[in-house]
């Protein structure tokens, strides 16, 4: 009853802020010690190349809460003057072709979410959107902002990657950006698959292990792909 009660509480805060001028690291703070989730940080030390180098965070993916955990994580070891983007699916905020009257609310005023909760909207396989995608990162690289991406490309059951996607690599790898590798691996099994709901209360009482590995570059984007994949993998195994 007391972690349903938190969660009631969670999601108004969240409805609020939707609706405000709140700041995003305090919302995600806020949701952090509502969850009592508990972070062990590994490699730590690896954060002093976050704040002077080009870099896109790379990182595997079990659901929606990796990128608080992260982000939270980030943000307290380093200066915080790097915004943190995330790509996110383009229907997150409500989509119009889509029947719900909920839904077609949030499309009205989505852009205005993404940019509040700092996300890049994108439609899987769709070319343009990706072009769209590449110079956006570009653009907030140059900008001394930053990206997290989930190269899977989609959440994984035990948080084991599987696959990494091409794109992003051949975009470090042609414009001179390094890449920051994170595993994350959490003591409760929170994976989603595909089809999965998700269950808001296993987040929490959480224990995270969050290892901050090495930037890694290479002009050869498959040789990156392979480099960061193992990396990632590596404390998982």
């Amino acid at each position: 009853m007391k972690n349903r009660i938190k969660l009631f509480i969670i999601i108004i805060t969240l409805v609020l802020f939707t609706f405000t001028n709140g700041d995003i690291n305090k919302l995600i703070n806020f949701y952090i010690n509502c969850f009592n989730i508990k972070i062990k940080v590994h490699g730590k030390h690896n954060l002093k190349y976050f704040d002077r180098d080009r870099i896109i965070i790379m990182s595997n993916h079990y659901n929606g809460i990796d990128y608080g955990v992260i982000k939270h994580t980030i943000n307290y070891y380093t200066n915080k003057k790097k915004r943190i983007y995330t790509i996110v699916k383009h229907n997150l905020f409500g989509d119009k072709v889509e029947k719900s009257t909920i839904s077609n609310m949030l499309s009205l005023m989505k852009n205005d979410l993404y940019n509040k909760f700092e996300m890049l909207p994108y439609k899987k396989n769709n070319k343009n959107s990706g072009e769209i995608i590449k110079k956006n990162i570009i653009k907030l690289i140059n900008n001394n902002d930053t990206v997290l991406l989930f190269p899977d490309g989609t959440t994984r059951k035990y948080g084991i990657p599987l696959e990494f996607k091409p794109g992003s690599f051949k975009l470090c790898a042609e414009n001179n950006i390094k890449i920051l590798p994170i595993t994350l691996k959490f003591n409760k099994n929170i994976g989603l698959d595909t089809n999965d709901g998700v269950k808001l209360l296993d987040w929490f009482d959480l224990q995270a292990d969050i290892y901050i590995h090495e930037p890694i570059y290479d002009t050869d984007w498959q040789n990156l792909r392979n480099s960061v994949f193992e990396t990632i993998k590596l404390p998982l195994k």
